[in-house]
Order: C-alpha cells, then sequence, then structure tokens
C-alpha cells in the first residue's frame, strides 16, 4: 500500500477498534481469541527459551499445543512465562550434567513445562508472575488485541483468560 492507503486503512481500523458496538459483538469470541493468543504467546516464549541455550526442535507437536492449553486452564500468561523458563532451566541443565545430546533433551522440554505446573498446582504452591524477556518481545497481534480492541494493556499478563473477567 502506498502512504496515502496505509493512513486511510489505520483510520478506519481505529474507528472500529474504538467503536464500543464492536466489543459487545465480539464478547463471545473475545476469550477464544485471547486464549489463542496467549498459546502463541507461550510458545513463541518457550522457542525463544530454547534456542538460547542451544535446543532447537525440529517442528512444534501437538503435545505442545496441548500442555499449553492446559496451561490456560490453570494460569496467567506471566506465571506461564514463569514455569516455562522453571522448566527450560532446570531441563537444560539436567542435560548438560547428564551429557544428553542436545537432539534427544529436546523432547524433554515440554514434559517438564507440564510436571513443573502439575507440581505447583498438587502443592498449592503460590506462582509468581514472570515479566516479558526483552528479547522475545509482544506479538502485534497481542498488542492489538489486549491495547487496542480490549483496553487491558498489560493487565493481561497476570490474568487468566475467563468469560468472568467480562461478566463479573
Amino acid at each position: 500500500m502506498d502512504a496515502e492507503k496505509k493512513k486511510s486503512f489505520i483510520k478506519i481500523l481505529e474507528e472500529f477498534v474504538n467503536d464500543n458496538r464492536t466489543v459487545s459483538l465480539w464478547q463471545t469470541d473475545i476469550v477464544e481469541a485471547w486464549r489463542l493468543v496467549n498459546k502463541f504467546e507461550a510458545i513463541e516464549y518457550y522457542l525463544h527459551l530454547l534456542e538460547q541455550r542451544g535446543f532447537i526442535p525440529k517442528k512444534i507437536g501437538q503435545k505442545t499445543h496441548t500442555v499449553f492449553d492446559e496451561l490456560l486452564n490453570h494460569h496467567s500468561i506471566a506465571q506461564i512465562f514463569n514455569l516455562t523458563w522453571q522448566a527450560v532451566r532446570d531441563t537444560a541443565d539436567w542435560a548438560l550434567a547428564n551429557k544428553i545430546p542436545k537432539y534427544h533433551a529436546v523432547n524433554a522440554f515440554i514434559g517438564a513445562v507440564q510436571k513443573k505446573s502439575e507440581k505447583y498446582r498438587a502443592e498449592k504452591w503460590d506462582l509468581n508472575y514472570s515479566r516479558r524477556d526483552f528479547n522475545c518481545p509482544q506479538s502485534t497481534i497481542s498488542s492489538t488485541l489486549f491495547d487496542g480492541i480490549m483496553k487491558i494493556g498489560q493487565k493481561f499478563m497476570e490474568i487468566k483468560p475467563s468469560y468472568s473477567y467480562f461478566n463479573p
């Protein structure tokens, strides 16, 4: 698009996002969008942590999606970031100490994230919130949803996606 078309498009988009009727029309779908955006933010952060440590998965499998879907039932994205960081750190240390080849160890990480969550829940431990890693910034889609459409800004980090947020 040329500059004038971009300006026009952005103006239309801003009007659409700022129209209160838009949010009420989307209210039934917004929680699913919230969960989906959070899931992909969590997966992106997970991959970022793996790549920092030299573990590059060949692909993201169904188990990874299932684990992050389940985590979103129990934790906010900031808590999931914390769990993920702990699990990746501990698993990387275990693999290094035991001289596990990276291609083999990479399969252990998502299970470690799942087990860490289950342990916190079983022991009823308080799980702290993590802040966003500056090397893994918020996506444009996330910013558009939480800042522009939902108008909750960074509060989304500490809130579990829930219908009760809109109907307390």
